[in-house]
């Protein structure tokens, strides 16, 4: 049965949160700004497309920010399920050789047991 992958996790999701992805990699540096301030300011006569200066100046859009973060935690969480969950298997393949290793020395305990009454049997057999 197929499972749909999370909207937080759907592959090739890319989140905008940087401005101008085109120009100068300093841009990288420069968080997305909201749709509303860019038409503000086209409004006005101020024609900001991405990459112009002063558009820093321009209220910033954290909602892909955000949305980036989410997802961050939520790699975090399955991490520490990840840790958690080897370390139990981990305790129980343990918990379990030793409980087959004390089994192991009761058989091999018992088995001298049974190796000596059959050498006594054997030697009674013998004298009758």
């Amino acid at each position: 049965m197929a499972h749909a992958a999370p909207a937080c996790c759907a592959r090739g999701r890319r989140f905008p949160v940087y401005d101008a992805l085109n120009f100068a990699p300093a841009r990288f540096f420069l968080p997305a700004r909201t749709p509303e301030s860019v038409e503000a300011a086209n409004a006005t006569g101020l024609l900001m497309p991405a990459g112009t200066p002063g558009r820093q100046n321009l209220a910033e859009d954290l909602r892909a920010m955000s949305a980036l973060g989410e997802m961050y935690v939520t790699v975090g969480q399955m991490g520490t399920l990840i840790t958690v969950y080897t370390f139990l298997q981990v305790s129980h393949l343990a918990l379990s050789l030793a409980l087959c290793m004390g089994m192991w020395r009761v058989h091999v305990s018992g088995l001298q047991r049974v190796v000596v009454w059959l050498r006594v049997r054997h030697a009674r057999v013998g004298v009758a």
